[in-house]
């Protein structure tokens, strides 16, 4: 078993990363045959050259792009760890009333997509004088315009991101402050010691792990963002990393996006190295003993109903109401009219023909186009979580039963390796597979699309199949070994009724990944198998506002409805990860 998956994951991680590797250092076909005067496949330094060298081309396709993007993943990881940090204190360390209200409802940003905050940024903020003279909900009721910067470019980018992450930073740290023991800070406060001493001399350097890792893994996950870049970005030509190499794609120029690609793929190791260097080292980062885990919550006095209410009006803002937002959007006639003769159904159970395309007509209700598309991915995402399900259970069964052979590490590490890759490179991989002579059969079908997702969402499963197996002693496999049962018996009439809630998160989580995803699949989708989340951004770029709200609003349906599932069947969840977690704060 583990000799098969070694090898299928090598071929199936290593082999596409060694393609794509090779496409940065050959001619392509079409505008770089033209400019290198070399044929196709042709050994060549030429992209490196012309990204990397002085001048105006190199500035706006490669350092420009890599400089927001810097800035996009630093500011999103501060305000993100600033956010969640302070709403995990105040919900772990202070009597807090209508915590459980508060701790339910800021979850929601992270259950979302962050492309459906970047959406309802624009819904609420849109400026008239940019972007096709859409008028937002901020103009259109009362008046106010917003500058250009606040509504389009980098400041957005930042707030959308860190909105969107700020319930992981949440989730990290406010484990470690609710099981840490509070014998250090009980001390201090005997002491005499000031509430602000305690919290930077004390818990800060506590929680310095939780706090490193949330910072490098927002840092990633906002470094390598396409869509939200793309939405809030492309009325002002602001381009991240990403969406300048979806760019350089579209025209042609292929080297120059493998190499952005690999970019992308080189600053997700290094951070994640960095991470492993640090909580790796021989330092004592315990937060749980067997001493005191009574915390004296910090009294917030005539402050408490203050801080609850003001915080559960934002939650409410960036959790509720944006569903509120995108449903009014939809029954909107013309975009940014807020008038009641402007409102109608037509956008759902419409039934006159579209311009739009072959396929689209009237409501998205009653629309095969649209139908068809949710189909798919919802064909997708099953086809995908089986891959990874099955694969995650039979390597955590293989992994942890030859545990400490060079094999099992080597299977374990590939399984883990596409968590190093932010989406839209690991496509960026494939499409350099599938764009070869040998497997050009994957080119432009869906069956690469399968491929992609499910070895993307492998380490969901693997962790929780390996996490799982880790928790069953070998000695309940003894009888039925010495009976003579085989392996595969013992697997599914043993050790599966025992963990199969664990595993059962396994094919559950990458489903509801899968439904909400676009970064993954944006390089790889033809016109002739368009996704649901794919078609919401040509909607987007094409003004089609009304249907592009009308779907963004059905993913968050069904991605809360399968996260609610998950939950009740198997205690996991996107927000709590594949091990399940407690509520933060208690009631």
């Amino acid at each position: 078993m583990l000799v098969f998956f070694g090898l299928l994951l090598a071929l199936l991680t290593l082999y596409p990363l060694l393609s794509m590797l090779r496409e940065m250092f050959v001619s392509h076909a079409g505008i770089e045959k033209t400019l290198t005067g070399l044929k196709k496949g042709s050994f060549t330094l030429f992209h490196f050259k012309k990204l990397f060298s002085a001048g105006e081309w190199s500035s706006v396709n490669f350092w420009t792009p890599f400089a927001n993007s810097l800035l996009l993943g630093l500011g999103s990881a501060v305000l993100g760890i600033i956010i969640g940090g302070a709403v995990a204190w105040l919900m772990a360390r202070t009597n807090l009333k209508r915590k459980k209200i508060i701790g339910t409802l800021f979850l929601f940003p992270y259950l979302m997509p962050a492309w459906t905050m970047a959406l309802y940024w624009l819904n609420i903020f849109q400026n008239s004088k940019v972007g096709g003279g859409v008028t937002g909900l901020l103009e259109g009721l009362l008046g106010i315009c917003m500058p250009e910067w606040f509504v389009y470019g980098l400041f957005p980018c930042i707030i959308v991101n860190a909105l969107h992450f700020a319930p992981f930073a949440y989730i990290l740290i406010g484990g470690i402050l609710q099981n840490m023991d509070a014998t250090l800070e009980e001390s201090a406060q005997i002491l005499k010691t000031r509430r602000s001493r305690i919290l930077f001399k004390i818990t800060l350097p506590i929680v310095m792990p939780a706090l490193l890792s949330t910072f490098l893994l927002i840092f990633s996950s906002g470094f390598a963002s396409y869509t939200v870049p793309i939405f809030l970005g492309g009325a002002v030509r602001f381009f991240t990393l990403s969406s300048k190499m979806k760019a350089l794609f579209n025209a042609g120029y292929t080297g120059q996006a493998y190499i952005i690609g690999a970019t992308v793929i080189l600053v997700g190791s290094l951070i994640l190295y960095i991470n492993q260097r640090f909580t790796g080292k021989r330092r004592s980062f315990t937060t749980v003993t067997g001493k005191s885990g009574q915390v004296s919550l910090i009294n917030l006095r005539k402050s408490n109903n203050p801080i609850s209410i003001a915080l559960l009006v934002a939650v409410i803002f960036f959790s509720i109401v944006p569903l509120l937002v995108f449903a009014l959007q939809t029954v909107m006639g013309s975009s940014g009219v807020y008038e009641l003769n402007n409102l109608t159904l037509e956008f759902w159970i419409g039934r006159g023909e579209s311009s739009y395309r072959n396929g689209m007509v009237g409501g998205i209700l009653f629309n095969k186009t649209v139908w068809a598309s949710l189909g798919r991915l919802f064909l997708l995402s099953v086809l995908a979580a089986l891959f990874a399900g099955t694969s995650g259970l039979f390597i955590g069964y293989s992994v942890v039963r030859k545990r400490g052979t060079r094999l099992a590490r080597f299977v374990e590490s590939m399984a883990f390796f596409p968590y190093l890759i932010p989406a839209i490179s690991f496509a960026t991989i494939y499409l350099s597979i599938s764009s070869s002579e040998s497997f050009s059969f994957l080119y432009n079908s869906f069956m690469i699309l399968v491929i992609v997702a499910g070895v993307k969402y492998l380490p969901f499963a693997s962790r929780g199949g390996i996490n799982s197996m880790l928790q069953i002693s070998p000695e309940i496999e003894e009888a039925a070994t010495i009976m003579g049962i085989p392996w595969y018996k013992r697997l599914f009439y043993i050790l599966l009724p025992i963990q199969k809630t664990s595993i059962m998160s396994g094919y559950l989580l990458p489903v509801i990944t899968c439904m909400r995803e676009v970064d993954l699949f944006t390089l790889l989708v033809p016109n002739a198998h368009f996704l649901l989340t794919t078609m919401l951004l040509e909607f987007n770029q094409t003004g089609y506002d009304q249907y592009a709200n009308a779907i963004t609003l059905l993913i968050i349906i069904i991605v809360l409805a399968l996260n609610i599932l998950s939950e009740k069947l198997t205690g996991a969840s996107v927000a709590k990860g594949v091990d399940g977690g407690a509520p933060i704060g208690g009631k």
